[in-house]
């Protein structure tokens, strides 16, 4: 033993020592068998719960039968009469679009600086003037 604990605390050490434990006294088979006479005891909770199901169950029975019993929805026909417009005849367009002006890149550049995107002018069905020019445009 270390030399610093003092006789009263080693004598009480020795004392804990020579404690052997009790066997439980709890009895697991009785402890389960009133556990199991308690749930079969019938409460309120019991009884409430039995009589909300046959509530319940009535109910649903009272409505499926005045489902059943209903007669069918009367079928109510009208006429109803539409007037139609005459559509007007819109002519085809042109498929060989206006010539365009001759704008640079840089002038388009920098139209795009000074009025935004909506200054630019309308592309053409066969190229987007604000696209790079393609790899034959420097030959």
């Amino acid at each position: 033993m270390p030399e610093f604990i003092d006789s009263e605390l080693a004598a009480f050490e020795d004392e804990l020592r020579r404690l052997a434990p009790i066997a439980g006294r709890v009895d697991r088979d009785a402890l389960l068998f009133e556990g199991g006479r308690a749930a079969a005891k019938a409460g309120r909770w019991r009884v409430a719960t039995s009589g909300l199901a046959a509530l319940s169950l009535a109910l649903s029975l009272a409505l499926g039968l005045l489902l059943a019993v209903r007669p069918a929805p009367a079928v109510v026909e009208r006429i109803v009469y539409v007037s139609v417009e005459p559509v007007e005849e819109v002519p085809e367009p042109s498929p060989v679009a206006p010539p365009r002006p001759a704008i640079s890149r840089q002038a388009l550049i920098e139209q795009v600086f000074l009025r935004g995107l909506d200054g630019l002018p309308d592309a053409g069905v066969e190229e987007a003037p604000w696209l790079p020019p393609g790899p034959d445009a420097f030959q």
